[in-house]
Formats: structure tokens, C-alpha cells, sequence
């Protein structure tokens, strides 16, 4: 689960993208825009030094993959919003390096052997949703099918691991939490894919797409935080349930 500090590194990584987006859609200068993302990359890497400096050795794997994933992907938006690159490239960047890390993600979380699978994968769910969100101002018909195939590909990747939890994992609390976090995974990218698909056949304007998508990183900071908060929680009912069993004990 979260603890206090995670939850305040989530909040500051959050309002840098949103920070983003909504320059973004206020249309500031590029050199203005790039400003949260360059800080992101440096927060990113002075939390993952910081967690490593700490020992959290079971985790250091976890660490690398989850910090170099967001900068090589922070670093494909620097150059995709200074104009060096179009946004077929950024969607196809995207597709290709969250693959990748997905990849990579699984034989880590194999190898430091977390029991709490539906963690991992809440957490890869959430960072790939906002990583396809990053890409949001594509322009040319080619870049918006693209990023509608890749909201399509976790909707199905969430729907599919739902069933699957459905037939293999026992019932319980912890059936519950799995089933909650990828429920709402799997929610936030069928609004992302309405709203692509909206932004496509030109039912929406630009304007208001770029409106959806600040609403959207708003109803995903509410999510985690639920997650977080019902987290909290829980930590201290089986703190109290340990404490009552030594004292018994």
C-alpha cells in the first residue's frame, strides 16, 4: 500500500503533468511547456535516489524500471512538443517503449517475488494510461488512430485480466482490492478511448478536447488517491490486528 510520503511524491509528480497539459492547452510557448516536464524527469530521479539511498533494496528493480520509463517517455514529449518530432512518432515512441517496459516490469516483479501482484499491475495500468494521456494534442488522422489503438489495447488488457482474477484468485479482501483497482484501470481508458474517438469524428472540438483531458487527470488524481487513502486504512487496521495478537501472544 501507499504511505504518506508516496502519496506526497504522487501529488508532485501529478500537478507537473497537469501543469503541462494545461499549458498545453493554453497554447504557452514551447519553451514554457517544457518546463514541467524537464522538472519531472529531475523529480523522478531524485525520488528514485533518494528510495535507493534508503535500502529499499527489495525494490530496487521496481525503481530503475519505473524511473527510466518516465524520463525516456518525458523525454519523447520534450521533443515532440519543441517540434522535432510529429505526433506519429510520439504515439508510436509511446507504444513501443510502454511495451517494452511492460516487459521488463513482469520479470522484475518476478524476480523480487511481491506477493501483491494486483499492485503491479495497478501500477503499470495507471503509468501507461498516463503516458498515452501525455500525447493527448495529436493533430493528423494517423497519430489520433493510433493513440485510439493503443486506449482499445489496455481497455482489453484490462477486461481480459478482470476475468482473469475472476477465475483464478480466491475470494476475499484482497480479491476486492484487485478487482477495484483494475475496475477503475479499466474505466479511466474506455473514457480516454470515448473521448478519442469523440476528438476523431470531430463530435468534440480541439478546445474541448484538451478541456476533457484536464477533467480526465482530475478524476485520475482522485482514484489513486481513494486508492491511497483506503490504503492508509487498511495499514492501520492490521497494524492494530498484529498488535492485538502479540499482546495475546
Amino acid at each position: 500500500m501507499f504511505s504518506c510520503r508516496s502519496f506526497a511524491w504522487i501529488m508532485c509528480f501529478w500537478s507537473l503533468l497537469f501543469t503541462y497539459t494545461f499549458l498545453t492547452y493554453k497554447k504557452f510557448s514551447n519553451k514554457i511547456t517544457v518546463i514541467p516536464l524537464i522538472t519531472l524527469c529531475f523529480a523522478v530521479i531524485c525520488c528514485s535516489a533518494l528510495l535507493i539511498h534508503a535500502n529499499v533494496v527489495h525494490h530496487t528493480k521496481t525503481i530503475i524500471w519505473f524511473s527510466s520509463w518516465v524520463v525516456v517517455i518525458c523525454i519523447g514529449i520534450i521533443l515532440y512538443t519543441l517540434d522535432i518530432i510529429d505526433d506519429v512518432f510520439i504515439n508510436i515512441y509511446i507504444t513501443i517503449f510502454s511495451a517494452v517496459a511492460s516487459l521488463f516490469w513482469c520479470v522484475a516483479s518476478h524476480a523480487e517475488k511481491i506477493t501483491e501482484q494486483g499492485l503491479h499491475w495497478y501500477i503499470w495500468s495507471v503509468t501507461t494510461i498516463i503516458a498515452i494521456t501525455s500525447a493527448f494534442q495529436s493533430s493528423s488522422d494517423t497519430a489520433i488512430i493510433v493513440y485510439i489503438v493503443n486506449c482499445i489495447i489496455i481497455s482489453l488488457i484490462n477486461i481480459i485480466y478482470l476475468f482473469y482474477i475472476c477465475k483464478v484468485q480466491p475470494s476475499g479482501n484482497r480479491r476486492c482490492r484487485h478487482w477495484w483497482r483494475i475496475a477503475m484501470c479499466f474505466t479511466l481508458s474506455i473514457i480516454l478511448l470515448i473521448g478519442s474517438l469523440l476528438n476523431k469524428t470531430k463530435i468534440i472540438t480541439t478546445k474541448i478536447w484538451g478541456e476533457y483531458i484536464l477533467v480526465f487527470e482530475a478524476l485520475l488524481l482522485i482514484i489513486v488517491a481513494t486508492d491511497s487513502l483506503i490504503g492508509f486504512h487498511q495499514d492501520r487496521i492490521y497494524a492494530q490486528v498484529s498488535q492485538q495478537d502479540n499482546d495475546v501472544l
